[in-house]
């Protein structure tokens, strides 16, 4: 009798276990899609980004998918050495800020005048650690008789501020006592943090730096705690080595098309060619000369009425994202 209730008891688990695994084999599947939807809702990605020129205003287009995290907030900049580094715009206007949410078509619009060198620039839109300078490659203080040598390779996710690094020293052309560990940057305020730690040895260190320009790196290094500032230690200026920088690569999703941006003179120049032709033989010394007031006059009438026109334009953009986001 005992045995029997056992034997069933045991049929009846069996059972309910088989079960049990076939709706693990049929919901398993959706579990996963539904991490891997909710994945990529936690995290901005920005596409599709292209300029024009409307008058003197630039306008920049982007799309966004997902949402922004924490203090993060949307930023434009714009590059005139092919994406080598780039100038954050702080007057720009828009789809701009930490409360932009996701979708197509995102606006942000700028006075030539006021905002962009009349150059051929490329725009990028993103978060802070899209603007963070390329940090890879090799970095080089010379001191007065050896070189320290930094060598840092990015994670493939981590936008330059985590991945591999090394540490070694140069005397003449003989480089020595390389070691190895990984890096890890924080971009949450300034002066940013840098903290290395070795892999064999574990010894670990907290920098602060900036860029002084996209080939120079100031750092002042701590062994235990983050310095204060940059009187809090010996400060370092490393070079970038001359072989890494021709190697960036600057195709990116978030960054625009190259704008070939017109000046004053230019679009003036389109309205009234005539009055731009060079002096010819059959025009007085006098009529040029009254020809180049006119001119002068011309260009000072159209900036003053593109400026009034983009000033409008930029106010009646606001209007409507301020409506939008109510």
């Amino acid at each position: 009798m005992v045995f029997i209730l056992s034997c069933g008891g045991v049929s009846i688990i069996r059972k309910e276990t088989v079960k049990t695994k076939s709706n693990l084999h049929t919901v398993l599947p959706f579990v996963l899609l539904a991490m891997i939807f909710l994945a990529s809702l936690s995290a901005q990605t920005i596409t599709n980004v292209h300029a024009r020129q409307e008058g003197l205003v630039i306008i920049v287009f982007y799309d966004m998918a997902g949402e922004l995290q924490g203090e993060e907030e949307i930023m434009v900049g714009y590059s005139i050495n092919d994406g080598i580094s780039y100038t954050v715009m702080a007057d720009a206007e828009g789809d701009l800020g930490m409360n932009v949410k996701s979708g197509a078509s995102k606006e942000i619009w700028l006075i030539l005048e006021k905002d962009v060198p009349d150059k051929n620039p490329l725009f990028k839109v993103g978060t802070i650690q899209d603007f963070f300078p390329y940090i890879e490659g090799n970095w080089f203080f010379q001191g007065a008789v050896i070189t320290v040598v930094w060598t840092f390779e990015s994670d493939s996710e981590g936008k330059g501020t985590s991945g591999t690094f090394a540490q070694s020293m140069q005397m003449g052309t003989k480089i020595s006592n390389q070691e190895h560990g990984r890096y890890e940057i924080d971009l949450s305020s300034k002066p940013w943090t840098l903290r290395w730690t070795m892999d064999k040895t574990g010894m670990s260190r907290i920098s602060i730096f900036e860029f002084q320009d996209e080939n120079h790196l100031r750092v002042l290094t701590s062994e235990s705690k983050k310095p204060k500032n940059w009187a809090d230690g010996e400060v370092m200026m490393y070079e970038r080595g001359e072989s890494t920088i021709s190697s960036i690569a600057r195709s990116q999703y978030n960054v625009s098309n190259t704008l070939r941006i017109k000046g004053i003179e230019e679009i003036a120049r389109e309205r009234n060619p005539d009055l731009f032709l060079p002096k010819d033989e059959f025009e007085s010394t006098p009529e040029y000369n009254q020809r180049l007031q006119r001119q002068k006059a011309l260009l000072k009438d159209i900036r003053a009425q593109l400026l009034a026109e983009a000033e409008v334009r930029k106010k009646e953009k606001g209007r409507l994202a301020a409506e939008r986001a109510t």
